[in-house]
């Protein structure tokens, strides 16, 4: 009994986990600074009224409500990524723009990347390209590889993604993490064990880039325009 509750949860409830942990403290660093904002505005009325206000007061109050305003906006923007990323496992296979979905990771793995002080380069494929696949588990492929990226990038430089079909496929999407410093490729086999089994995808090593090749069915590529 002891032994099954020292093992830990399912790699998939653990990348959920992940997920919200960091959502919830982005909202909590937007809900703070809302509320010193709030504090100031506080102090200002306090201020006003004993009529010890600046002469600029008016125009600090406009500034207050303008930063507060975008605070707001960005809870929702924060509050609607959260969302889709949960819905990501209403399906267990549906049609996807593969783009939008590393933009959605991206975004909501934005707090853990600013703390590891990496910048982000994400080209958008020019075409409409889709891949039928698991949501769910293509998130925790993508982000289990931006992880090991992060990690491994060479300093001073930028983590390039880009998404494209996999050469000699019409199914198959590649996702490319270039800009890396790999020591050592044998530390890479623990992160080609954090892709979810069911997905199917690979892993590649090549020079200074990283390929995570995912399989789908019925893919297709619509040139834009």
């Amino acid at each position: 009994m002891d032994n099954i509750h020292k093992q830990p949860p399912p790699r998939g409830l653990q990348f959920f986990g992940r997920i919200t942990s960091a959502t919830t403290h982005e909202l909590n660093n937007i809900i703070g600074i809302i509320n010193e904002h709030a504090g100031l505005l506080e102090d200002l009325a306090i201020m006003e009224t004993h009529k010890d206000s600046p002469v600029s007061g008016a125009e600090q109050y406009t500034q207050i409500c303008q930063k507060i305003s975008m605070q707001v906006h960005r809870a929702k923007a924060v509050i609607r990524s959260l969302n889709r990323f949960a819905h990501s496992v209403d399906n267990e296979v549906q049609m996807m723009d593969p783009d939008a979905m590393i933009d959605l990771i991206l975004g909501l793995s934005g707090r853990v990347l600013g703390q590891k002080n990496v910048k982000i380069r994400f080209n958008r494929n020019e075409n409409d390209l889709k891949i039928t696949a698991c949501p769910f588990d293509f998130l925790n492929a993508v982000y289990s590889c931006l992880m090991f990226a992060a990690d491994n990038v060479q300093k001073g430089n930028t983590l390039c993604i880009e998404c494209r079909c996999t050469k000699g496929s019409q199914q198959d999407i590649s996702i490319y993490f270039s800009g890396l410093l790999l020591k050592d490729n044998s530390s890479f086999p623990h992160t080609q064990d954090q892709l979810p089994s069911k997905l199917g995808a690979q892993i590649k090593i090549s020079d200074d880039q990283l390929c995570l090749i995912i399989p789908g069915t019925g893919n297709k590529q619509e040139t834009s325009g």
